[in-house]
């Protein structure tokens, strides 16, 4: 199967788009046919799959092992400090095991006639063209649960580890395989713009327009709870169909933020209580990754509840998770027969934990496709509403 779309090349925000290239790149010295040689390995170039501001990618085969792989050469007038700081913190990155955090396999770096050279596991769509290719057409949340949780597990593992992605967007998050195996495996990419969380204080603007935390627009002390902020509007993006902010001006999105935040969430509640504590306004009361994975929304136990609709659903919602082979433990325990009971008796609501009453729970189907119209159009309404004085 021939993948294509494979990093998400921009220089933190500047450039935004990663557009297919045509057969050789002069400019770059990647040219189809040739091989690259790097400090311990040659690649071949077998063709181009995009370009960017930061660099051009090309899909290349390890001449030794005939692994396939992705070749990100680095633009000439990038300065080498900056390329040296992604380098940095990739190697950082290897700290994580890639594969159970999430993130992208970073295999080595070299230069090449005086080029910065990065390989990386070959990977497909990212989330960008996948949701072009359905023309913008909004993901249910069922199908939003498994790309949330996954992401999540991405930013607990970076926090571990003292580092802010800084530049989460949809453009860098990519499928593993989108064929029917692992449907919605996705990983976190392109960490060209990450930085230590002790260095954050020093950092200018960070992360997309659309995308940027409030704290970062106002010029507050930054934590890592940045990413968070944009992981959830990355969520509400593919959730409505269109960004939840818009990105032409800082003003513009801090006045939707200051309108929007507080407004009553109609659709899958779970997934709008997440949401809501993703968008906290307030950093120190941002929710975090660990806490994050024990929500409702990503451990099902919301979704335990004996009526014939949210059997068929909540077979749905587990088996789409189960695809990705996920770290189901929390999951697990959800279906036994002790969680099942206290879910009938709960009368707690507390999103952190993850419990509902039981009416919420067994709201009927003909509910939930309305309720995300009623919350299309509130978010709507609010990017309409008359700027403030």
């Amino acid at each position: 199967q021939t993948k294509s779309a494979v990093l998400g090349l921009n220089d933190c925000g500047k450039i935004s788009l990663f557009l297919p290239k045509m057969a050789y790149d002069q400019e770059s010295g990647l040219i189809p046919d040739t091989v690259i040689l790097g400090s311990t390995n040659s690649y071949y170039v077998e063709k181009l799959l995009g370009e960017g501001g930061y660099g051009v990618v090309a899909r290349c085969m390890n001449v030794d092992t005939e692994e396939v792989v992705a070749l990100k050469m680095l633009r000439e007038y990038i300065d080498k400090e900056d390329a040296e700081r992604e380098v940095k913190s990739l190697c950082k990155l290897k700290q994580l095991d890639a594969d159970t955090h999430n993130v992208v396999k970073f295999i080595e770096h070299f230069e090449y006639k005086g080029r910065f050279c990065l390989i990386f596991e070959l990977l497909d769509l990212n989330l960008v063209h996948y949701m072009e290719s359905r023309d913008w057409r909004p993901l249910n949340a069922a199908e939003i649960r498994p790309i949330a949780q996954q992401m999540l597990v991405a930013l607990e593992g970076l926090q571990n580890i003292g580092l802010v992605h800084a530049d989460m967007k949809l453009d860098n998050i990519a499928f593993v395989d989108l064929s029917l195996s692992q449907f919605f495996k996705v990983k976190l990419i392109d960490f060209g713009c990450a930085i230590e969380v002790s260095e954050l204080s020093e950092s200018n603007t960070i992360q997309m327009t659309g995308y940027r935390a409030p704290e970062v627009i106002m010029g507050l002390p930054l934590t890592e709870a940045v990413d968070m902020w944009s992981l959830g509007a990355n969520l509400a993006h593919i959730f409505l169909g269109e960004p939840l902010y818009p990105d032409e001006s800082e003003y513009e999105q801090l006045r939707i933020m200051v309108h929007c935040q507080g407004m009553k969430t109609p659709d899958t509640k779970a997934f709008l209580s997440l949401l809501k504590q993703l968008l906290h306004m307030d950093p120190k009361k941002r929710i975090t990754p660990s806490a994050a994975l024990r929500h409702r929304f990503i451990t099902m136990k919301h979704l335990f509840v004996n009526t014939g609709f949210f059997i068929r659903y909540r077979e749905q919602a587990q088996f789409l998770m189960r695809r990705c082979d996920l770290r189901m433990t929390d999951m697990d325990i959800c279906t036994s027969s002790k969680v099942l009971s206290s879910n009938k008796a709960s009368t707690s609501h507390d999103d952190t934990e993850g419990s509902t009453d039981a009416s919420e729970a067994s709201a009927s189907h003909d509910d939930i496709e309305p309720a995300k119209i009623s919350w299309i159009k509130q978010t709507k309404a609010c990017k309409m509403m008359p700027q403030m004085s």
